[in-house]
């Protein structure tokens, strides 16, 4: 069932609802746009594929949730409530993560992760850019969070989202973790 409003939501909701029938490999760009009847001049008016429809549907929703509370809960929370969107269209990002091209939704993740991180850090201290040490403790933080989160999904989410949150958090690398404290 289509419930957003606004264009992005509306093609996001529908390749998330196409996602719960078929392999988001056989979904193709007509096929979201039929669904919730725009043209694809809609759709490549706001997305250059399939993929970068993909990519925003996480990165959307995991920047809105990293602005809202980045400063107001500790980091592993935060963790834990992106974890808690992904769960709640499981089928879709559990599709997502299983399409294993070059330009899978894995790759996107984890270089949104990364973005992510290092962006955080540089404005957490003022730098321009990251000594190298740092920027290897992110990718390995960002491979990590992503592949637990996957096998998560996989293997019947058995830990709720806040402890999986908890647990990444509680795994990420020194260098790094000190920056993802909250400022006492």
């Amino acid at each position: 069932m289509i419930r957003k409003t606004t264009p992005k939501e509306l093609l996001a909701e529908s390749l998330i609802d196409l996602a719960k029938i078929h392999p988001i490999q056989s979904i193709t760009v007509t096929d979201i746009t039929d669904n919730c009847q725009v043209s694809r001049q809609m759709f490549y008016y706001h997305f250059s594929s399939k993929y970068d429809l993909i990519s925003w549907i996480y990165s959307d929703k995991a920047d809105k949730i990293i602005e809202q509370y980045i400063e107001k809960e500790p980091w592993g929370r935060v963790a834990g409530r992106i974890v808690e969107f992904i769960k709640e269209d499981y089928i879709y990002f559990k599709k997502a993560f299983d399409d294993n091209t070059h330009l899978s939704f894995y790759n996107n993740i984890f270089n949104y992760t990364v973005e992510c991180h290092t962006n955080y850090i540089l404005k957490k201290t003022n730098r321009t850019s990251l000594p190298p040490d740092i920027l290897f403790a992110i990718r390995f933080n960002a491979y990590g969070g992503v592949n637990v989160t996957k096998d998560w999904l996989e293997n019947g989410m058995k830990e709720s989202p806040e402890q999986l949150g908890e647990l990444i958090f509680t795994a990420m690398p020194l260098p790094i973790k000190k920056y993802f404290h909250l400022d006492e």
